[in-house]
């Protein structure tokens, strides 16, 4: 093994748990991730929420070595933009994109038959 890398979920698992941290301190935890020199850090899926929006945009101006990551929903291609849009000023960035790899998540969670899924993850016609 040539390179290891480390991803940080600590952010996203506090936003996921429903837990209210306060807003300075998850940028506070973000810096001092950062000074841990990983790679990546891994923040909660884009929503229109402004709050959250706000927060990918100030954790993205205190990480100066590690990446933001930001996961986008599949179903909502507009939020890549947007995200991508608050994590502008980052020196490393990443959009996260989930896609389903069995059928049964494909119709129950995305609501979507398996070609709609392959052609929303390539963005063209999926037999071509």
């Amino acid at each position: 093994m040539k390179k290891i890398i480390v991803n940080d979920t600590t952010i996203f698992s506090i936003s996921k748990a429903g837990k209210r941290t306060a807003f300075k301190d998850r940028v506070e935890a973000a810096r001092l991730l950062d000074g841990a020199l990983l790679d990546a850090i891994e923040l909660p899926e884009f929503s229109d929420d402004k709050t959250e929006e706000i927060l990918i945009k100030s954790i993205s101006t205190v990480a100066k070595n590690a990446a933001v990551a930001v996961r986008v929903p599949l179903a909502a291609p507009e939020y890549a933009e947007k995200a991508a849009e608050a994590m502008k000023n980052a020196a490393k960035k990443r959009l996260q994109v989930a896609a389903p790899v069995s059928a049964a998540q494909m119709e129950f969670v995305c609501h979507k038959k398996p070609a709609a899924i392959l052609k929303a993850i390539i963005g063209k016609d999926a037999e071509t």
